[in-house]
């Protein structure tokens, strides 16, 4: 993993990374802050800060920033096939997409 420094190598605007930021508390003294940035082509930063949302004039300055890969899709979470037990064999909807017994009881989802 390799952190770009903001002034060296400024990244691609209006794309969404992660940065480091210097933050000063007054009982822990500084360090580094991570969170979300998206760079603008007229060269400031909006920070996504606190969970309150995205912000230009925070008070922050990016020092270092870098491209995260991009999520692996969402497993489907849709709902599980609808099956009954009947004369030793499983019967289900087969136009669900998660049905997979299809009449053999073994197979059935529990």
């Amino acid at each position: 993993m390799y952190w770009h420094d903001c002034n060296k190598e400024p990244p691609v605007p209006e794309v969404e990374y992660e940065v480091l930021v210097l933050d000063y508390d007054i009982y822990h003294g500084t360090s580094w802050l991570q969170t979300h940035g998206k760079y603008h082509q007229e060269g400031y930063w909006d920070l996504w800060l606190d969970g309150f949302g995205w912000s230009s004039d925070s008070g922050y300055i990016p020092f270092y920033w870098i491209e995260l890969p991009p999520y692996p899709p969402l497993p489907y979470e849709g709902p599980k096939c609808d099956y009954l037990y009947g004369d030793g064999y499983c019967t289900a909807q087969k136009n669900m997409p998660r049905c997979f017994c299809q009449g053999d009881k073994n197979k059935c989802e529990k």
